[in-house]
């Protein structure tokens, strides 16, 4: 899991508490109560990556509702399938993606919770990802950390 918010926008960092029953704003001492929404699918049982392509909008429209409502964290699942292309091959469009929604987030001032590995829907899990042996899923998990990580610190 990683709690994210680009750089341009500076967030307040948030860490564990110091006796690890909460978490704190390091720079003021103050707490963080983290509130806010799984954002898994739509209406229609469309994932995010499902439309978020050619339904930007709805994304936007969403994430200033949540704000409205008080959110400060949202968690987005991330399908695996749908950002590795291949075991060693990161999907640039959905990453360039990702980054936009940091910005969405940072703009409406929540931060994402990013779960992944997700493979919810049977015919989004890649033909070569059940091709693998246990050792080739874990590095092909790895990467796609790795490539998630990268479009995060971007």
């Amino acid at each position: 899991v990683i709690l994210a918010a680009p750089a341009a926008a500076d967030p307040p960092r948030v860490v564990v508490s110091k006796d690890g029953v909460g978490f704190v704003r390091p720079a003021t001492g103050r707490p963080f109560r983290p509130w806010g929404f799984n954002y898994d699918h739509d209406p229609t049982g469309r994932l995010i990556e499902d439309y978020w392509a050619d339904d930007w909008d709805r994304v936007d429209r969403d994430f200033r509702t949540m704000a409205a409502l008080g959110a400060n964290v949202v968690r987005v699942h991330l399908q695996f399938g749908r950002f590795m292309a291949g075991p060693d091959t990161p999907d640039a469009a959905n990453l360039g993606r990702l980054g936009r929604l940091l910005d969405l987030a940072a703009r409406e001032n929540m931060y994402l919770n990013l779960t992944g590995l997700g493979c919810y829907h049977k015919a989004d899990v890649p033909a070569w990802y059940d091709r693998l042996d246990e050792a080739g899923r874990w590095d092909a998990q790895a990467r796609f950390w790795t490539a998630v990580a990268g479009a995060c610190a971007a």
